[in-house]
């Protein structure tokens, strides 16, 4: 089953290195689906075949790679990272259909869609920081040539923006990953080879002695941080999203929390548990502080690229409560985050996207009573919208339930706090789909959705429903990885 990992982690750029050989757009689109699909049979096989109770070793597939330096091709695939790997492998595909039909360029977004997708899934499933590292920073070369390429006035400045940014995290990160080789004998990146091992560990900078939980995993936070939507470092990603199409923002979404939060934790509770546990406060701080930015700039969205952006912020802030916490339930309500926000964004993306196309803009006021002409796509969307604030039935409602389970017991007012918060975000979403699809004014004019736009949604929408009443094969593998991981940390 672990050869299974790398032909996920491959099968994408396999495909985007065979866009070069053919290039009739018969040949190159057959192949980016068949990767993509290639990719997502690969991820459901490992899901299906996965121990639900942890008892045995997990999937990996470790090799040497330099092993003179100890740097292995190591990649592996446990509870902590199942749920976004399953996700993006799920979504991909998506993203191909959706540019099926694009007029021109066809190859050249297949081919970046493809690389990203292997780079996302890479840096996902790394149990090698050297190898995290090789896969984390290839994840912004295809981002800036979709961004560049594929967008409206001003897509070249923001995408500027989001390389500029993506160096400045990569070396940080690159520092931080520095420290910890040196500091273990012998030498190391292998992630399980580390474990326990940094504790009580200093390094020497500049003749200066720093502990390494503080330098070395503190470069690698602010390494990870820089690359997500987090307030109040987020501005290079709100100013691509509203300069990309929407089916390009959600390949940067897959490509920005979900690797970042699903690293930090990985090192953070493998390699740095004290750390982690004596900083809980500012990491619930700071998933509160994007909750209420994610709110108010919710609020004032004009666009329906703009609502992306606020309900990835929003993401994040739930999911780094969930961190915060220090709980097992807060963790895999964490994690169960991560996967409804994504699917709950891609649907959206992609109605947006359908939207743009009939309309010919994103702009929020400039639409009205959808609904009645597209009630397929509104009903989608509403699905979609309903599992992004949590309502039953959806998987969102199950992430929001095991979070602020874990919540309470790190303290009742966050729990409070979070619940204010989902409230006024309903009302704020409830007004977005009002102006959008129940409005006067009837779209007459819009044709009505083809099967590649049906393609597009329904499959998605059929996986919120079944993870929100059917959770538990997912809420058991997540939550014996992270009991694991938390035993770990408080026998070291």
């Amino acid at each position: 089953m672990k050869i299974l990992i790398p032909i996920m982690v491959f099968a994408p750029a396999i495909g985007a290195v065979l866009q070069i050989l053919n290039p009739r757009p018969l040949f190159c689109r057959s192949v980016a689906i068949v990767a993509a699909l290639a990719s997502a049979v690969a991820a459901g096989i490992l899901f299906y075949d996965i121990d639900p109770t942890m008892a045995g070793e997990t999937p990996k597939f470790v090799v040497n790679w330099m092993k003179s330096y100890s740097i292995h091709f190591a990649l592996g695939v446990d509870g902590l990272n199942l749920l976004p790997t399953v996700a993006t492998a799920l979504i991909f595909p998506f993203l191909i259909v959706s540019e099926w039909d694009r007029p021109s360029g066809r190859r050249g977004i297949h081919a970046l869609l493809l690389i990203l997708e292997t780079a996302i899934l890479g840096s996902l499933c790394s149990l090698d920081l050297f190898l995290l590292l090789f896969f984390f920073l290839m994840i912004p070369i295809p981002l800036y040539f979709l961004s560049s390429i594929w967008g409206d006035e001003g897509r070249e400045s923001a995408a500027f923006r989001m390389i500029s940014v993506s160096l400045v995290a990569g070396a940080s990160l690159f520092f931080g990953i520095l420290l910890i080789y040196h500091a273990v004998d012998p030498h190391t990146f292998l992630i399980d080879d580390l474990k326990g091992k940094l504790a009580g560990k200093s390094a020497e900078v500049f003749g200066m002695n720093f502990e390494m939980g503080q330098l070395a995993f503190g470069m690698i936070a602010l390494g990870l941080a820089l690359r997500a939507p987090l307030w109040p470092i987020h501005g290079w990603f709100r100013k691509l999203l509203l300069r990309v199409p929407t089916t390009v923002g959600v390949a940067a979404i897959l490509g920005s929390y979900p690797v970042v939060l699903t690293v930090f934790t990985r090192i953070g509770f493998e390699l740095f548990p004290e750390t982690m546990n004596s900083h809980l406060d500012f990491w619930i701080g700071a998933g509160i502080a994007n909750l209420i930015f994610g709110a108010l700039a919710l609020l004032q969205e004009k666009d329906l690229r703009g609502v992306l952006v606020s309900l990835s912020s929003l993401a994040v802030g739930f999911s780094m409560i969930g961190i915060g916490t220090g709980h097992q339930t807060g963790l895999v309500g964490s994690q169960f985050i991560l996967f409804s926000s994504l699917i709950a964004l891609a649907i959206w993306g992609f109605a947006s996207e359908i939207l743009r196309v009939r309309a010919r803009t994103y702009v929020i006021s400039e639409l009205s009573g959808v609904l009645r002409t597209l009630p397929d796509l509104g009903s989608s969307t509403l699905i979609a919208l309903a599992c992004a604030i949590g309502i039953p039935g959806t998987a969102g409602f199950i992430s929001i339930s095991l979070l602020t389970i874990g919540s309470f017991n790190y303290h009742p007012g966050v729990v409070v706090t979070s619940l204010v918060v989902s409230v006024v975000v309903t009302g704020f979403i409830v007004q977005i789909f009002r102006q959008v699809f129940l409005g006067e004014r009837s779209e007459s004019r819009f044709p009505k959705l083809d099967i590649r736009e049906r393609v597009l949604l329904f499959p998605l929408v059929g996986a919120i429903l079944t993870v929100g009443f059917f959770p538990s094969p997912l809420v058991e593998i997540v939550r014996m990885t992270i009991a694991r991981i938390l035993n770990l940390g408080s026998a070291g």
